[in-house]
């Protein structure tokens, strides 16, 4: 069984604290998923980016990645940057990586939202 890693895909920001709460994110997503490997990447402003999050995990022992996109729509990230991502980090790696699906806006992202919101 391959040793099988995940990778979220932010946008990335230029607020201070905002990369740390990504890897929060990714690392609870890890812990639910149980997978033992597992890093943050960034399109812009934030490192790592798709690439170095991918030699990362593979340094540390990753067969494969499954990449998740903490994207909602599919804009010119998710439609360009993303594949493109995708394809220089296997090229730097030789890393098997999978592409999953943005987090979109459907009703499953809407039911997990809407009991956080305040009077709920």
């Amino acid at each position: 069984m391959p040793n099988r890693a995940l990778i979220t895909l932010a946008h990335g920001s230029r607020r201070a604290g905002a990369a740390a709460g990504i890897e929060r994110l990714t690392a609870a997503a890890a812990r639910w998923a149980g997978v033992s490997l597992a890093a943050a990447a960034h399109l812009e402003f934030n490192d790592p980016d798709l690439t170095g999050a991918a030699v990362r995990l593979r340094n540390r022992g990753a067969d494969e990645a499954v990449v998740v996109p903490l994207l909602f729509t599919p804009g010119y990230h998710q439609r360009v940057d993303y594949p493109a991502g995708l394809a220089d980090a296997h090229a730097a790696t030789g890393l098997p990586l999978k592409a999953a699906p943005g987090l979109g806006t459907g009703a499953d992202l809407c039911r997990r939202v809407g009991p956080a919101l305040p009077g709920r």
